[in-house]
């Protein structure tokens, strides 16, 4: 008897958790295509059944992208991320008011 309590009350307990976990990670939604989602921002799970009805799954990858590393070969003699005029990669004919050298007016 006392077994059985405890089953009880554990499958209880699971399942209140289950269902809290359910109610936070579920979106219902009505418009041109209306459904209900479960999962997180990242990662979700869904049915539609209006518009266009069915089953889908969403999955983004939310990593931040990597800062992209400064090549020195690139021209940015001084790593700021910005090709100046004084630094080997300014290009006279494609970049500034593209006036190149002194005997320009």
């Amino acid at each position: 008897m006392r077994r059985t309590r405890i089953t009880a009350a554990a499958v209880t307990l699971l399942s209140v958790a289950a269902l809290v976990a359910l109610m936070t990670f579920t979106r219902f939604y009505n418009g041109a295509n209306a459904g209900v989602s479960v999962g997180t921002g990242s990662c979700s799970v869904g049915i539609e059944w209006k518009g266009d009805p069915g089953l889908f799954t969403d999955c983004t990858d939310t990593r931040p992208a990597p800062s992209p590393s400064v090549d020195q070969r690139s021209g940015d003699d001084n790593a700021d991320g910005v090709i100046d005029e004084d630094e080997t990669g300014w290009d006279c004919r494609t970049m500034g008011n593209r006036q190149c050298g002194p005997d320009t007016p």
